[in-house]
């Protein structure tokens, strides 16, 4: 637990004898008795409206993938019915289907629409472009994202390109193969549906209509007009490089974190190390966007005097002193921040405390409180601070929690987030 009152002699060290478990009666050399008063109570509040859509989105998702596998069932029954090969696809009849489909090496059509030799050929032609090209997989693949990414409009869009670039690469290759260009287009038109196939299918009568016939007439792009399109892409990224150049960047949070206690000043029970273990985590994250210095990096012992001294050479953006708590009543628990309400520092002090300390509610923590004290740590220094407490180490729950390697690295990880936040907002 850090001292919590001013003391006569600023470089003093406590005596344990005289020290108690409730913050509200922890004294050091004098008989000051320190107040500290809860000025919010912090609760993690369940978010109705993220239940709301996660039971939206598992409804709706199993919706797609019962449609997906009801799909898939039925074209794989519908495989079993094929009699014949036309060249190397097995022929599927299906009667009153005017739309001519594939399923990787299975066609699927109306056999006597076969009758039409031009429309034979095409077909034929077409669904074994399809079949070599393995664009069955492309659409299973595109079905199964779309299951899980319903809600993402760029799947759609996604699937709707991937079908319209299959039929422009079916069609090149029957037009490659020797077949007359106008018979092919003629035969697209003749034979055009409403209908639609198997939506796991490759159809011959793809509605895009249109778009194919253009694409069958369109001559190939000359060099001259391949370089232009190229100058135009060039010139285009290097506008957005130069526009982002240009973007307005934040400057970097610079934190100063104190792991409290150390060397022969042990804390409550293992306090010291507990906190210079988070410390350490912590600062492991610093990065371009949020600088962490510690007082300490080691198990030292440092006055109250020389942290403060170490933390104003840093000039630092925020200051946080990490503690554990402890109370005689064993029940008590969660974690909590302390700021100095006399600070000219105390808004912005309350504001980044409470932003810590909601980031800390969820996996390990339901409930902090913000408080105020007088802190020596917190008056002798020049920038915005808060005192952390961790968590109650009285408390068995939470001593369990803060002596695992893993929360620890939750704490950290979580106390990162909120700086980051901390430093958005700025």
């Amino acid at each position: 637990m850090a001292p919590l009152l001013e003391i006569e002699m600023f470089n003093s060290v406590p005596n344990l004898a005289e020290v108690t478990l409730e913050p509200s009666n922890y004294s050091l050399q004098t008989n000051e008795i320190l107040s500290v008063q809860t000025v919010e109570h912090i609760t993690l509040k369940p978010n109705t409206a993220i239940k709301g859509l996660l039971v939206l989105y598992i409804l709706v998702t199993g919706c797609f993938v019962f449609r997906f596998l009801k799909n898939l069932r039925h074209i794989l029954k519908l495989t079993k019915q094929h009699s014949g090969l036309i060249e190397d696809l097995k022929l599927v009849p299906i009667d009153g289907q005017d739309e001519a489909f594939s399923f990787f090496n299975y066609l699927f059509v109306d056999t006597e629409s076969l009758e039409d030799a031009i429309y034979k050929s095409s077909v034929v032609k077409h669904e074994m472009a399809h079949w070599k090209q393995l664009h069955t997989l492309d659409v299973l693949y595109t079905e199964i994202i779309l299951c899980f990414f319903w809600f993402n409009p760029f799947v759609w869009l996604y699937k709707k390109a991937i079908i319209q670039n299959h039929e422009y690469l079916a069609d090149r290759s029957v037009v490659e193969s020797g077949i007359d260009t106008l018979n092919y287009s003629q035969a697209i038109i003749h034979f055009n549906s409403a209908l639609k196939g198997h939506p796991f299918a490759s159809g011959f009568n793809f509605n895009q209509t249109k778009n194919r016939l253009h694409m069958l007439h369109q001559s190939k792009s000359s060099i001259a007009n391949r370089t232009v399109k190229i100058a135009l892409a060039l010139v285009l990224s290097t506008g957005v490089f130069v526009f982002s150049s240009f973007t307005e960047r934040k400057d970097q949070l610079v934190v100063v974190v104190d792991a409290g206690h150390g060397g022969h000043d042990l804390g409550t029970l293992m306090e010291k190390d507990v906190v210079l273990k988070i410390s350490q985590l912590l600062a492991s994250k610093s990065n371009s966007k949020v600088k962490i210095i510690e007082t300490r990096n080691s198990d030292e012992f440092l006055t109250l005097g020389e942290r403060a001294q170490f933390i104003n050479e840093q000039q630092p953006d925020l200051v946080i002193s990490l503690h554990c708590n402890a109370a005689s009543d064993p029940s008590k628990n969660g974690v909590g921040v302390i700021f100095d309400r006399n600070s000219k520092y105390a808004e912005a002090s309350h504001k980044y405390g409470k932003t810590l300390l909601e980031h800390q509610l969820g996996a390990l923590f339901d409930k902090g409180d913000i408080q105020t004290g007088s802190m020596v740590i917190l008056k002798n220094i020049n920038c915005p601070g808060v005192l952390f407490e961790l968590g109650f180490l009285s408390n068995e729950g939470d001593k369990a929690m803060l002596l695992d390697s893993d929360n620890q690295e939750h704490i950290a990880a979580s106390l990162y987030e909120g700086l980051l936040e901390i430093r958005d907002e700025k």
